[in-house]
């Protein structure tokens, strides 16, 4: 399915024949650099629970997300608070950190449910009604390409793995192709029906 949108273009929706559904949008890599210099004047450091010291890298995207990495244990202490995190002037604050020996457990995943992923993140959208997104497209099409250019990744057979370790939590792959991010995953109907459109409409068309 292709789907027109205002800003993005068309966006392509299509069944893997692994049954997964992939997602195809433009590439949103964060610009930044080490430290908490992208953090400067905004709430995001207080709001996470953390400390300067413990940002190892800072930067935004032309979404508006700020991305924040962390070490794996300063992850498993984020404490967010909602009321700072809405005073960031971003559309979402996005804590990061690189999979590591040890993060499952600390997250208290079952063994083997990290097996294969790079990085794992969280979304916090306060300010846009969200208090933290199960799993979040957008976000991906940030720290996909961004992690691809760390790890040297390109092209279909070449995929970074991102988990989401929300309440829900969400394993996302992510094909870096050009400008270009193709987001897959399993996906679980949960409604079901008919839109009705105007005659000649393009908005919705069957790929």
């Amino acid at each position: 399915i292709s789907f027109t949108t205002r800003f993005s273009g068309v966006l392509t929706v299509t069944r893997c024949s692994n049954g997964e559904i992939e997602m195809d949008f433009p590439a949103d890599e964060p610009q930044g650099s080490a430290g908490c210099e992208a953090l400067k004047g905004t709430r995001a450091i207080e709001g996470l629970g953390l400390s300067e010291d413990q940002i190892l890298w800072s930067g935004q995207n032309q979404t508006g997300d700020l991305f924040v990495e962390v070490s794996p244990t300063s992850f498993c202490s984020l404490q967010p608070a909602q009321e700072l995190l809405a005073q960031v002037e971003a559309r979402g604050v996005v804590p990061f950190c690189a999979c590591s020996e040890g993060l499952e457990e600390a997250l208290g995943l079952d063994a083997g449910h990290l097996q294969g992923v790079d990085f794992v993140s969280r979304f916090f959208g306060p300010r846009i009604g969200i208090a933290e997104d199960p799993v979040t497209g957008s976000a991906h099409c940030g720290l996909g390409p961004l992690w691809a250019s760390r790890l040297g990744r390109q092209g279909e057979k070449q995929p970074v793995i991102g988990y989401q370790a929300s309440e829900r939590g969400g394993r996302v792959a992510v094909v870096v192709d050009g400008g270009r991010a193709r987001l897959r995953g399993n996906a679980v109907t949960v409604l079901e029906g008919r839109l009705r459109l105007p005659t000649g409409c393009g908005a919705v068309t069957k790929a």
